[in-house]
């Protein structure tokens, strides 16, 4: 029978089961980490340009952080650096690197309220406490 001869064995099941485990773990640890952040509420401001709309998740994200790293008030040293890895990566790291040439300040202040609206703890990232957007005020 052709099934036997892809028959899972016992090894792939624990690798499988092992990567899985890795896998469920790192998420975890990235979230903790800050991983909602202002780069990614930023993938939902996108959303109100149709060209950045039309980008990759990880294209918009690695983007965002370095957005994040500038609001941030990261040393010059590390945007610069993070921006030549972006790039090396062949991922974006303006506007123009997207061939968005139109922005506005209406279409700036349009992604800008989108990010502000993400339910994402970036919401509450500089001294509230409140926790996660729950829509009360």
């Amino acid at each position: 029978m052709l099934w036997r001869r892809f028959a899972i064995r016992p090894c792939l099941i624990l690798a499988v089961e092992r990567s899985i485990e890795a896998s469920m773990l790192l998420s975890v640890l990235s979230f903790e980490s800050g991983g909602p952040s202002l780069s990614r509420a930023l993938t939902h401001g996108f959303s109100a340009h149709p060209i950045l709309t039309k980008l990759l998740h990880g294209e918009q994200v690695g983007f965002g952080t370095i957005v994040q790293l500038i609001a941030e008030n990261a040393a010059d040293a590390d945007v610069c650096e993070y921006i030549e890895f972006t790039r090396a990566l062949g991922l974006p790291t303006s506007f123009a690197a997207v061939a968005v040439s139109d922005l506005s300040e209406a279409k700036l202040l349009a992604i800008a309220e989108k990010t502000a609206a993400a339910r994402s703890p970036f919401n509450h990232a500089y001294g509230d406490s409140a926790g996660a957007d729950d829509g009360e005020a």
